[in-house]
């Protein structure tokens, strides 16, 4: 019996990590989280955290949260149309956890992009991700129904820790109407060995592939639709795309719809105060097979654009 517990609960690690690295519905309001060559787009240091609770009436759901900040080094623009912009770099850094019933993740990184612009208004980035990252059992939230005996019985797994290098690339394409990206995240697809006194299995961090780009279209004076998409690929997993549209009212308030395949159909909304701070949340339907053991899910995201001018448009604040 001891052996069967413990199978069942390697293969739900399996199903489990299989799925999408840091799902988060806003994406399009933190692109940085998905491609390091975003890193110092902005022309102002930017600052975001979000927190994601999914599937929320399930015990055990996903809770996702990360918190990151990335700024350009010697960005420097001029008035003139007939000067070249030089190229500039972009530095900054990621903390997230993911936590799924008895199993979590939790990644440090740093940063680095060099940005080179090709014309007054084009720019080409390319980035990469450094750090760790530690993934864990935690024994004290595994426990197995006994329909013979009619009760809870928890697993003699014991809690485990496993610390991984990881890695990430990614490649960014910018224009004040446009982008397209592509990344690569967990480079090294780590293995990940779980074992007891009885059985050993081991497992891998899966390589996670990202295509996203998104344009800005002008309506009149006062508002712009942004449709994007994000196609997303996992080995071991079937690809996923998100489809999004976004409707924004002059710099400072915005509505979004997002049509997950296969998982969610999400609402946004946010706002802009004051022209350094962005607050935004988002509601999931979900229309997986988990919808009738699911109240949805609710991501909130908050930030902060440091040293922020006011006559100074952001490069991608839009998306």
């Amino acid at each position: 019996m001891k052996k069967i517990k413990i199978a069942l609960l390697l293969l739900l690690t399996q199903v489990l990590w299989a799925q999408q690295h840091n799902q988060y519905s806003m994406y399009m309001m933190n692109n940085y989280t998905l491609n390091p060559a975003v890193g110092g787009t902005e022309d102002y240091t930017d600052l975001k955290a979000s927190f994601r609770k999914q599937w929320v009436s399930l015990p055990g759901g996903p809770t996702n949260f990360y918190l990151t900040g990335h700024t350009a080094i010697g960005k420097v623009k001029y008035e003139d149309p007939e000067i070249q912009t030089l190229p500039f770099h972009g530095v900054g850094g990621m903390i997230y956890n993911d936590k799924a019933g008895a199993f979590s993740k939790t990644g440090f990184y740093g940063s680095y992009a060099y940005h080179l612009p090709i014309n007054r208004s084009l720019t080409a980035s390319f980035g990469t991700f450094v750090g760790f990252q530690s993934v864990r059992l935690d024994a004290d939230d595994l426990s197995f129904h006994d329909a013979q005996n009619g009760v809870q019985d928890p697993t003699a797994v014991s809690s485990q820790s496993k610390l991984k290098p990881d890695a990430s690339l990614g490649a960014w394409l910018y224009h004040k109407n446009y982008y397209v990206g592509a990344s690569l995240f967990q480079l090294f697809g780590n293995k990940i060995t779980w074992s007891d006194s009885t059985i050993t299995k081991n497992g891998k961090l899966n390589q996670h592939y990202f295509l996203t780009a998104g344009y800005r279209i002008p309506i009149n004076d006062d508002f712009t639709l942004i449709p994007s998409l994000l196609l997303k690929n996992v080995v071991a997993a079937s690809a996923q795309l998100d489809i999004n549209a976004k409707l924004r009212y002059q710099e400072w308030a915005w509505l979004g719809i997002s049509f997950r395949k296969r998982d969610a159909l999400a609402a946004m909304i946010g706002v802009t105060l004051k022209d350094h701070w962005d607050v935004a949340y988002s509601y999931d339907l979900t229309t997986s097979k988990f919808n009738p053991v699911s109240k949805g899910s609710h991501e909130f995201l908050l930030g902060y654009r440091w040293f922020n001018q006011k006559d100074v448009k952001p490069t991608t604040q839009f998306w």
